[in-house]
């Protein structure tokens, strides 16, 4: 059945996205309800990986060694090293420096390649 026979402007939400009760998406004087709850979910999301993050930390500085997250900025691979924090000796990085190397270098060359296209 197609979209033909709505003539209404509002559109009823699912509870999780309106913030408990049955909301509407009405005019463009107020925010959408749908981008109210997206940016809810994100919110409570990074809450959750940054609350998963400082346990993890914890319990590995428990252990004599510290953990940094980063996003490689060629590749945009995440990166996770495992350090002796005494030395600043990297005891583990994953993924492994040559596959990251790798992942620049086919980004690279997927760049060229769109670049000979256009």
């Amino acid at each position: 059945m197609g979209m033909t026979g709505v003539a209404s402007s509002q559109v009823p939400l699912p509870s999780v996205l309106a913030g408990g009760g049955a909301g509407v998406v009405a005019g463009v004087d107020r925010p959408s309800p749908i981008a109210d709850g997206v940016a809810r979910i994100e919110r409570r999301s990074t809450e959750t990986i940054q609350a998963a993050a400082r346990t993890i930390d914890s319990f590995v500085r428990d252990m004599g060694r510290s953990l940094d997250f980063r996003v490689d900025s060629s590749s945009g691979k995440q990166i996770v090293r495992v350090s002796n924090p005494e030395t600043g000796e990297v005891v583990r990085q994953i993924p492994n420096e040559e596959a990251v190397q790798i992942a620049r270098s086919l980004n690279y060359l997927q760049s060229v390649l769109v670049s000979i296209k256009a």
